[in-house]
């Protein structure tokens, strides 16, 4: 009875710690995680057998001189009450154990009758959602539609459409009958039953094998006094433990985030095989010490290769995968209440006076933004355009949880080509900017080729944290790194495990991060079209340069000496927000989450000055700062990525934007005359550039303004007979 107790505790141990890892654990880290669950196997039975060995040496006398065999009988009696300990020690812990509030609130939106019953339900999934800072990534519940109400999450503000669009109590079995009808998935699971069903046979074999081994070497407990057997028994444990399981499983815990599950189990699986050949073939003729040898080896692959990671390529592939594979829809529909809230601050709006013929000098002119207020109050149709949006632009949300920060709300844009070989990519914005500067790109890139004569992409094109429709972090220091995880767990979790970036302004040194930290195992190649490397200015370099600049062979060209007025211009001119919003940025935020004129001035000043003579249509303007304006954490939030990468919460000064940083993935540069920082294309050259283009027209906003020519770049240098051809697995954007 008690081997039958103990087996179904520890059946039921093995899920349930799996799971709450699983809920709990960092992604990246998720590997490591259950390895350390499963060695502890190793250690208990390490644990276990000096604790009966220890209890033995007390009962020698006893059983060896008074002759009371009965007492081990006690012997095995204090073992399993020893054994009992651990399982004692946590039951508290495991009986008290709250439940997951998302779940709580699933299953009360499953079992909700009433409209009513439903939103409150809801209500109480947004407050898990913003709430539940220990959520992983993979936390699967019913999501809501954010922007149809404000950032609070009062039950009162859940309309009756978020009721209508609960799931029925059949939604999760559903989902897994759709999920694993592709092959792709079904293929996995079927893989992954196979390989426990022949994981439990080599288990049981080795298990067969190991009391012949212990039997072979002289520990098999059959001579000697009913107390040597034990103890030689005893012995044998320690003997395999220390040799095989222990190391087998630490090994596994060492070394799973860098080989990775695949490779750790194809050499488990043919290592193992072979001491296992060997313990066969030479049975009769090894040693003692030889058998000693093959065995610890035979057991150490083992619970390297398939017994550790069997179950991390379970867990964390399959229902990972299963978790993540569910994307939640996301459309743009802002409360009536909030465009009644903006129409009331225009027309309330106090404009400042104006010198005469002060055109551009002093900032954006009086005309333009009475023009453009005017007709954001009495003319634009916010609806017309939210609508074009979630026509475009396919939208989803997803939770990703971030290493010290809690879960955020991602949103992001996700396109799919229909060539099945497509190209992952990643397209990072900056500021002011969100995921409507893909817009005009995304069609193009996705696009099939009739002729084959350009690759294809799957894109996604995320708003960065604070930006957009995601949510923002709460705490201080959320810096580069942490903008890097959020975009790469992201590509993660659609299951792009190999994919590419391009970002220009902050995408830039969010993506260089990415290639730095991520590649080149997940990031395969990067490409900006806002390259800079080494700072403009009176320093040696740039001293140097320019002297050498004197020589013919050296010497600028019209185009540098030209990109050189545009950069001091900028210098200038044009960075006095860079000041405000790298020290200040709350007091900033008090005029831009307020004031939706003074939001409107602030930005539409860079979209004018920071472009190529773009031609900005008074619809393009409003909708791009409407976008803030209605943003889910407010405008102010998308300010503070200046302050936090310019070193404002660790209390130095750096700029990332002019840091030497060389990656080992590819790298492709395009170079548009009138961005705001140009610099010689040999200071911005590194080792594994695989390719660089320089354009007639455009500005910082190349995505936008050039889109045609930007999309074209990338189709050069992931296409056939670019640099970057196929630097993806499998994912070389063609149909043949």
């Amino acid at each position: 009875m008690f081997r039958i107790l103990l087996g179904v505790g520890v059946g039921g141990d093995y899920p349930m710690s799996a799971s709450i890892t699983s809920d709990r654990a960092n992604l990246r880290k998720r590997g490591t995680m259950l390895a350390y669950i499963f060695s502890n196997q190793g250690w208990g039975s390490l644990l276990g057998s000096l604790i009966t060995i220890i209890v033995l040496a007390i009962y020698r006398h006893v059983i060896e001189e008074e002759g009371k065999i009965s007492k081990v009988d006690g012997v095995w009696r204090i073992v399993v009450g020893v054994s009992l300990i651990p399982g004692f020690a946590t039951l508290y812990q495991r009986l008290t154990l709250p439940e997951s509030v998302r779940f709580k609130a699933s299953q009360k939106l499953t079992n909700a009758t009433s409209d009513a019953e439903k939103g409150d339900a809801i209500a109480a999934l947004k407050m898990a959602q913003a709430a539940d800072g220990i959520q992983s990534a993979n936390a699967d519940y019913p999501s809501v539609n954010i922007s149809k109400t404000s950032v609070e999450t009062s039950s009162s503000s859940v309309t009756a459409t978020d009721a209508e669009e609960a799931p029925s109590s059949n939604a999760h079995f559903k989902e897994f009958i759709i999920y694993f009808s592709e092959w792709r998935h079904a293929k996995i699971l079927i893989g992954t039953c196979v390989c426990w069903f022949l994981l439990d046979i080599a288990f049981y074999g080795i298990n067969l094998n190991q009391n012949v081994v212990l039997q072979e070497i002289g520990y098999d407990g059959k001579s000697g006094t009913a107390w040597e057997r034990i103890f030689k028994i005893s012995t044998g444990n320690i003997i395999i433990t220390v040799l095989g399981f222990v190391p087998g499983y630490w090994v596994s815990v060492f070394t799973i985030e860098y080989m990775g599950r695949k490779w750790i189990q194809i050499q488990g699986f043919l290592l193992a095989a072979l001491f296992l050949g060997v313990l066969a073939g030479k049975f009769e003729s090894l040693s003692t010490a030889g058998f000693i040898v093959c065995f610890a080896f035979l057991q150490f692959f083992f619970n390297w290769g398939a017994n550790t990671t069997a179950y991390i390529l379970g867990l964390s592939s399959i229902l990972t995968t299963m978790l993540f594979a569910k994307e939640t829809p996301f459309t743009i529909a802002i409360p009536e209440e909030r465009l009644s809230l903006l129409q009331q601050k225009l027309a309330l709006t106090t404009f400042p006076d104006e010198l005469e013929e002060a055109g551009w000098h002093y900032g954006v002119p009086l005309a333009d933004i009475k023009r453009l207020v005017n007709y954001w109050k009495d003319g634009f149709d916010w609806r017309k355009h939210e609508a074009a949006l979630n026509a475009e632009l396919p939208q989803y949300t997803r939770d990703i949880e971030v290493e010290g920060y809690g879960t955020l709300n991602i949103h992001y844009v996700h396109k799919r080509s229909d060539v099945k070989a497509a190209i992952p990519l990643l397209f990072v914005h900056g500021w002011p900017g969100s995921f409507l500067e893909v817009r005009k790109m995304l069609p193009l890139l996705v696009q099939q080729a009739a002729s084959g004569d350009h690759p294809s992409f799957h894109v996604v094109a995320l708003d960065l944290p604070g930006f957009g429709f995601s949510s923002a972090p709460s705490k201080r220091g959320f810096d580069l790194p942490q903008y890097a995880e959020v975009a790469h767990k992201l590509m993660i979790s659609l299951g792009y495990h190999e994919y590419v970036t391009q970002g220009g302004d902050f995408g830039f040194v969010i993506t260089r991060k990415m290639a730095e930290k991520y590649g080149p195992k997940h990031v395969k190649a990067w490409h900006t079209n806002f390259p800079i490397s080494r700072r403009f200015g009176p320093n040696g370099l740039y001293l140097l340069d320019r002297a050498l600049s004197y020589l013919p062979f050296y010497s600028y060209s019209q185009r540098q000496l030209e990109g050189f007025k545009r950069t001091a211009w900028f210098g200038r001119w044009g960075s006095g927000y860079f000041a405000e919003q790298t020290t200040r940025p709350q007091t900033l935020g008090y005029n831009l989450a307020d004031s939706p004129v003074g939001l409107l001035a602030w930005i539409y000043e860079k979209l004018v000055e920071w472009s190529d003579g773009y031609q900005w249509s008074d619809d393009e303007v409003l909708t791009w700062i409407s976008i803030y304006w209605f943003s889910r954490a407010g405008p102010t939030a998308s300010i503070r990525i200046y302050y936090e990468t310019f070193g404002g919460t660790r209390g130095i000064t750096i700029d990332p934007f002019h840091e030497v940083i060389h990656t080992k993935a590819l790298v492709g540069y395009s170079h548009f005359p009138q961005e705001i920082v140009q610099l010689p294309r040999r200071w911005t050259r590194v080792p594994n550039l695989v390719y660089e283009a320089e354009h007639d027209k455009g500005g910082h906003f190349a995505a936008y303004e050039q889109c045609e020519a930007l999309a074209d770049d990338l189709r050069k240098m992931f296409g056939k007979g670019g640099g970057a051809f196929g630097v993806v697995n499998g994912k070389h954007g063609y149909d043949n």
